[in-house]
C-alpha cells in the first residue's frame, strides 16, 4: 500500500449513540428470546393436546385414521392399533391389510360402502365384525369422509372406529331375554297384554288377539279397546 494516500478519519460515534445501538441490540435479544420461549410454549402445548386426545381415544375405545390416495399411504392412531391388536411396530397398515382383519362375511359390504362414498362424495357410516387371529370376534364402528380436488379426484379420506363389541353383547342378551320372555308369555295358559300410558296395545300374546278377532298379536299395536 501507498503511504502517500492520506488517513481518512474514522467517524465520531457518540455516547448517547452507543447506548441506542445497545438497547436495540438488547430490545433485539429480548424479542428473539420471548419468540423462542412462545415456541417452546407452543410446542409443550401441542405435546398436552396430542398426550390429552391419545388418552381420549384409549378411554372411547375411539380410534382415527387417515388414508392419502395420493400417495396410498394409511395412518392410524395408536388405538386402532389396540382395537385390530397388532403391533404398531411389527404391523404395516394399508387398505388391503385392513380388508383383510375384517370377518369374511362383512368385508365385501364395507369395500362398498366405502367404494361407494368415493363417487357420490358423500360420507360413510357402518358396523361390521373384525377376526381376530385368534378367532375371536369384535365389533366396530366405522365412520369416515373424503376430501376432493375441484376437478372431483378423491385426495383423502378420514375416519374413526370404534370397538362396540359390548354394546352388540348387551343388545344380543337383551334380544335373547326378550325372546325367552315372549316364549314364555306365548306358552301359558292366560291373556297377557301390555299398553303404553294412553292405553294404547304395545303388545300381546297369540291368544288375547285370536279373542280380539285377530289374527296375530301385531294387528293390535297402536290400537285402545274403544278401537277394538
Amino acid at each position: 500500500a501507498s503511504s502517500d494516500l492520506p488517513l481518512q478519519p474514522l467517524p465520531q460515534t457518540s455516547q448517547d449513540e452507543i447506548g441506542q445501538l445497545i438497547a436495540a441490540f438488547n430490545q433485539l435479544l429480548m424479542t428473539l428470546a420471548k419468540r423462542d420461549a412462545d415456541l417452546q410454549d407452543s410446542r409443550q402445548h401441542l405435546q398436552v393436546v396430542a398426550q390429552r386426545l391419545v388418552e381420549a381415544q384409549e378411554i372411547a375405545h375411539l380410534g382415527s385414521w387417515t388414508l392419502d390416495l395420493v400417495t396410498d399411504t394409511l395412518l392410524w392412531s395408536d388405538e386402532v392399533y389396540r382395537i385390530f391388536e397388532f403391533d404398531a411396530q411389527q404391523f404395516e397398515p394399508t387398505y388391503a391389510a385392513f380388508v383383510g382383519a375384517i370377518h369374511p362375511d362383512d368385508r365385501a359390504a364395507v369395500d362398498q360402502a366405502y367404494t361407494q362414498s368415493l363417487i357420490t362424495r358423500s360420507r360413510y357410516q357402518i358396523e361390521h365384525r373384525l377376526q381376530l387371529p385368534d378367532g375371536r370376534i369384535k365389533w366396530v364402528q366405522e365412520r369416515c369422509q373424503s376430501d376432493f380436488d375441484a376437478s372431483g379426484r378423491a385426495l383423502r379420506s378420514i375416519g374413526t372406529v370404534q370397538d362396540i363389541t359390548d354394546r352388540k353383547l348387551a343388545e344380543t342378551a337383551l334380544a335373547q331375554s326378550r325372546d325367552l320372555l315372549l316364549t314364555v308369555i306365548e306358552a301359558i295358559p292366560m291373556r297377557v297384554f301390555w299398553k303404553d300410558r294412553q292405553l294404547n296395545y304395545l303388545g300381546c300374546n297369540t291368544v288375547l288377539a285370536l279373542d280380539a278377532g285377530c289374527q296375530t298379536p301385531a294387528e293390535l299395536i297402536g290400537r285402545d279397546d274403544y278401537q277394538m
